[in-house]
């Protein structure tokens, strides 16, 4: 419901009046509970969070993917791609790299170097990109015996460590 409805719902109910309480306030207090977003009042309450953390190493890998800066290459400018796994218990990172596209080598690249340097988890933990959902990767997970499992879709406070 749109806060300007509810503003006027509330001073049409004689709640409020118009004079004594601006839409602003009303707006404000919304916001300060939690309770307004975009101009649109929520009467659902968000999931609730808990935090989880594996208490030994290797146990979990996040995989993500960030976007990096441009840089410049034979004088044109090329968008960036962060690639990176980050242990869950110690917040580690097995290897990270920089690259200008998003496809899967350059998965392939993280992961080799990865597992070389800091051995092999037990679950990569990852979202529903392109890259992360691909049979290549899920076939090399199942050879190494390494769980493959992806956040719900749309869900992307999830994870958030890269």
């Amino acid at each position: 419901m749109p806060v300007s409805v509810f503003y006027e719902q509330l001073i049409k109910q004689g709640e409020i009046q118009e004079h004594e309480v601006s839409y602003a306030t009303i707006n404000r207090l919304l916001k300060k509970h939690s309770m307004a977003g975009r101009n649109h009042i929520s009467f659902h309450s968000e999931k609730e969070r808990k935090r989880f953390a594996y208490d030994k190493v290797n146990v979990l890998w996040q995989a993500d993917l960030s976007h990096g800066p441009y840089i410049s290459i034979n004088g044109k400018m090329k968008k960036t791609f962060l690639i990176a796994y980050i242990d869950d218990c110690s917040r580690l990172v097995p290897y990270a790299q920089f690259f200008t596209s998003e496809k899967f080598d350059g998965l392939r690249e993280v992961t080799r170097e990865a597992l070389i340097r800091r051995g092999k988890p037990s679950i990569i933990y990852a979202d529903n990109g392109k890259i992360y959902r691909s049979e290549t990767l899920q076939h090399a997970c199942a050879q190494l015996g390494i769980t493959l499992a992806h956040t719900q879709p749309y869900n992307p406070k999830a994870k958030g460590y890269v």
